[in-house]
């Protein structure tokens, strides 16, 4: 799979996807930082504004990673109709998974700066809460990664995309009263619920919040293992067409 993995790096580092991927949480950072300076964020306390800081950026992630798989994806489609990746048939898990795996080193650099820079800027939290709220946003976007893949492959970037948009909208919902005692079902809330859930624990007591994360551990888990073998299943037997062409 290493293999793979490099060769999708290089693919990668020909595009836009690695600048996308830097310059988006800087710019994220910075804006957050400024509004909560000069708005009315603030007057919210630290653990408020840490909250609010992770969950508009959990949020705004299924669109991002609409935009990076369709990307991905496309690249793929116009240097052959996939036809040079699927040759490799025996190879096929690791092609999938090396691509994968790549994505999801993006989402860790993106996530991860981030949050550290406007760790930096504001503090608020400690160093390691702040890093355990990166975990939460990159974990829970794990399955919505799985998703975006096949969508993108097989109905084209434009599906991932608009698909984005409507988890987007799905993850703002699971944070009212409608996502109570469902969010878990919903891969698309789970980053901002997670998030959210750890930085507001000492208010909302320990044994909520251990309720809400073993409950979420006990679908989540063997959602993700069925959404990426069921992937892999399929793309072992795909001939690289799409409904999206």
């Amino acid at each position: 799979m290493m293999r793979a993995l490099r060769s999708e790096c290089y693919k990668i580092r020909h595009t836009w996807l690695p600048w996308v991927h830097l310059a988006l949480p800087v710019v994220y950072a910075l804006l957050f930082f400024v509004a909560a300076r000069e708005t009315a964020l603030a007057r919210f306390d630290d653990i408020e504004r840490a909250e609010s800081y992770l969950t508009l950026l959990s949020g705004v992630l299924p669109i991002a990673i609409g935009a990076v798989t369709a990307k991905a994806t496309e690249m793929e489609r116009e240097a052959g109709n996939f036809q040079a990746l699927l040759s490799l048939t025996r190879s096929r898990a690791k092609i999938y998974m090396g691509k994968f795996v790549a994505l999801l080193i993006g989402a860790l650099v993106a996530i991860g700066l981030a949050v550290a820079l406007f760790a930096a800027l504001s503090g608020g939290q400690t160093p390691a809460e702040w890093a355990i709220g990166a975990a939460f946003v990159l974990s829970g976007s794990i399955a919505i990664y799985a998703i975006h893949m096949w969508t993108a492959a097989r109905f084209g970037g434009g599906a991932s995309l608009g698909l984005g948009f409507v988890e987007t909208l799905i993850a703002f919902l699971s944070q009212t009263g409608l996502g109570d005692g469902a969010w878990y079902y919903f891969p698309a809330a789970w980053p901002i619920r997670l998030s959210a859930t750890y930085v507001l624990r000492d208010s909302l007591g320990a044994e909520y919040v251990g309720g809400e994360f073993l409950t979420w551990a006990l679908v989540a888990v063997p959602m993700s293992a069925c959404l990426i073998a069921v992937s892999l299943v399929w793309f072992a037997r795909w001939d690289g067409t799409s409904d999206g062409e």
